[in-house]
C-alpha cells in the first residue's frame, strides 16, 4: 500500500506539469490546416487588392480565434488541476493514517521510514519538473510576444498600400487587438501559475 501511495505521488506530479506545456495559441491539426489554407487564399487576394474593411475583419477574426484558444487551454488546465487536487487530498489522508498507525512488530518499525524516504525522493523529482515547467512557460510567453510582433510588422507592411485614413483605421484595430490579446493572455497566465503553485505546494505538504 505504501509503495502504491508513493508511486501515486510521481504520477500526480507528471500529470500536473505535462498538460501545461501545450502551446497556448495552438489549434487542432485540422483547424491549423484550414487556417493555413485560408491564409494562403487571403494573402493571394491581398496581393491583388488591399481593402481596409477586409483587413480589419481579418484582424478581429484572428483575435477572437486566439482568445478562444487561450480560454480553452485555461479551462482544461483548471479542470485537470481540480482533479489532481482531489487525488492529492485522498493521498494526504492516507499518508496521515499510515503515520498515525503504531507499529506492533519490529518488522513494521522501518516501513514508515522507508515510505517517508520514498516520498521525499518523489517530491524532489516533482520539484525538478516544476522548475522546468516555470522555465518553459516563460519561454513560451516570449515566443507568443515575438509572434504578435511579427503579425504587427506584416500587417503594417500591407497597410502601406492603403490611403492614409484607412491606414490609420487598420493600425488602430491592430493595436487594439494585440493589446487585448496580451492583457487576456497575461491575466490567464497569472491565474494558471497561481493554481499550479497552489497544487504544487499542496503536494509538497504531504
Amino acid at each position: 500500500m505504501k509503495k502504491l501511495l508513493t508511486g501515486l505521488v510521481i504520477i500526480l506530479a507528471v500529470s500536473l506539469v505535462s498538460p501545461v506545456f501545450a502551446q497556448a495559441d495552438n489549434a487542432p491539426k485540422a483547424k491549423r490546416e484550414r487556417i493555413g489554407k485560408q491564409r494562403g487564399e487571403k494573402q493571394g487576394k491581398m496581393g491583388r487588392e488591399v481593402n481596409a474593411e477586409q483587413m480589419i475583419q481579418r484582424i478581429e477574426e484572428r483575435k477572437t480565434s486566439i482568445l478562444e484558444n487561450i480560454a480553452l487551454r485555461n479551462t482544461k488546465l483548471t479542470e485537470r488541476l481540480a482533479t489532481f487536487g482531489e487525488r492529492i487530498d485522498q493521498l494526504s489522508s492516507r499518508m496521515e493514517k499510515i503515520r498515525s498507525e503504531k507499529p506492533t512488530e519490529n518488522t513494521r518499525t522501518e516501513k514508515p521510514g522507508m515510505s517517508e524516504e520514498q516520498l521525499k525522493e518523489r517530491k524532489e523529482k516533482v520539484t525538478g519538473r516544476y522548475e522546468e515547467f516555470k522555465k518553459n512557460i516563460e519561454q513560451r510567453k516570449t515566443k507568443i510576444l515575438e509572434h504578435l510582433e511579427n503579425v504587427r510588422s506584416n500587417v503594417l507592411k500591407r497597410t502601406e498600400q492603403l490611403p492614409e485614413a484607412d491606414r490609420d483605421r487598420v493600425k488602430t484595430a491592430l493595436e487594439n487587438a494585440i493589446t487585448e490579446i496580451k492583457a487576456e493572455a497575461e491575466k490567464l497566465e497569472k491565474e494558471a501559475k497561481e493554481k499550479i503553485e497552489a497544487t504544487y505546494q499542496k503536494l509538497m505538504a504531504i
